[in-house]
């Protein structure tokens, strides 16, 4: 079954690759895509209703850069350099081309360069950024399962059990930092 899961992340890991030369962003403040999370969002702008329109017809594949304060009106909002990077694994489409859907981390990268692009939204060329956590110690991994575990004690019971049990992950200390 581990296998299954693993060959199913790689398949999608390779879908976001073949993207990265053109990805559609949907830059938002103060909302951060992770890897293997997902981010819930009602899609009512008419050129993120595009985004999202195109996406769903091709790759699915959609990058969540956080937004820099803006300096005023009619200023491009400046992008993070670093963000997530997902598909979109659920959708629903509502009156007026509304949407409804989730976007699934993927993977983290780097943005390369914005694309001048006739469409509604932005495009970007970005480059995969590698998990690597070869500097990590089982200390430190045991430190984030402990935090993760404090943190769980403000949360409801079934916040609790749920963290609880990921916190479990000490194989990846990467998905528990982002945790």
């Amino acid at each position: 079954m581990e296998n299954l899961a693993d060959e199913n992340e790689k398949a999608l890991l390779d879908k976001v690759g073949k993207a990265a030369q053109r990805v559609k962003l949907f830059p938002l403040p103060m909302v951060a895509l992770f890897p293997h999370q997902g981010v819930p969002l009602h899609v009512f702008e008419p050129r993120y209703r595009k985004l999202a329109q195109d996406a769903l017809s091709s790759d699915g594949v959609v990058a969540l850069p956080q937004t820099r304060p803006h300096q005023g009106p009619g200023h491009v909002p400046e992008v993070s350099r670093v963000f997530g990077v997902g598909i979109i694994a659920e959708h629903e489409q509502l009156h007026e081309g509304r949407y409804n859907i989730v976007v699934r981390g993927i993977a983290r990268a780097r943005l390369v360069q914005e694309i001048a692009s006739d469409n509604l939204y932005r495009e970007a060329e970005i480059e995969i950024l590698d998990e690597d956590a070869s500097g990590v110690t089982a200390d430190d991994t045991s430190a984030l399962s402990a935090c993760l575990l404090e943190l769980s004690r403000a949360a409801t019971q079934d916040t609790q059990s749920v963290l609880r049990k990921l916190s479990l992950l000490g194989n990846n200390p990467g998905r528990l930092a982002d945790l």
